[in-house]
């Protein structure tokens, strides 16, 4: 790590409050040479279906004109492609279904969700809470209703300090115990039904198949 994003690391471990306005600075040349010669030279194309060999041929050529696109921001800015084939240009927020979005989505959830949850959340249940986040779909799991309920009434409160509401038709409280499978319940994360079942031997076991939804 560069001796400079040393600096910002500390300074930013130091002080929580501290803010950081023009990192982009940062994307040197050399910066971004040196940590793509130690990339996996046999791990498998992108979505550009470029190789690192390839890559490596044109280096100088590639990385100038991708610092250039990073600090221009314009993969930022990008429209959203409609129905009708009209271009939609974007006032805030990032580009649906660009290569930026669910990057930015998990470094913005980390401190609007995941810590809160783990620092203050969890601080509050009488009993055992977890949570599962995929970009911005999200499970919470509490061994007692009354918990799920404080989170649930806290958590449009605490996004809305991001900026950010809730998907209301995604989003409610449900039962899930393996002590009262006779309710048959289930729920649906990252296009999979979860649901009780039995395994081989007769063990209670969490069993999972497609929705059949996106």
């Amino acid at each position: 790590m560069p001796t400079s994003l040393r600096g910002i690391a500390n300074q930013a471990k130091a002080d929580k409050k501290r803010r950081f306005t023009n990192l982009s600075q940062l994307l040197t040349y050399e910066y971004l040479v040196e940590n793509f010669m130690i990339l996996n030279k046999k791990a498998a194309t992108g979505i550009d279906g470029v190789s690192h060999r390839e890559y490596a041929k044109t280096i100088t050529t590639n990385i100038t004109k991708l610092i250039e696109r990073v600090k221009s921001g314009k993969w930022l800015k990008a429209g959203v492609v409609a129905e009708d084939g009209q271009i939609i240009k974007l006032v805030e927020g990032t580009p649906q279904g660009g290569v930026i979005s669910p990057i930015l989505a998990n470094v913005y959830l980390h401190y609007a969700l995941d810590l809160w949850f783990e620092k203050e959340i969890k601080l509050k249940c009488e009993g055992d809470a977890y949570h599962i986040r995929f970009v911005d779909d999200y499970v919470a799991l509490f061994r007692y209703a009354r918990d799920a309920e404080m989170f649930y009434s806290e958590l449009p409160g605490r996004l809305k300090k991001f900026g950010l509401e809730l998907a209301k038709e995604k989003t409610r409280i449900g039962s899930f115990s393996r002590f009262r499978k006779y309710e048959k319940t289930s729920f649906s994360f990252l296009g999979i039904k979860f649901r009780w079942g039995k395994s081989n031997n007769g063990k209670d076991v969490i069993s999972g198949g497609l929705t059949g939804k996106g």
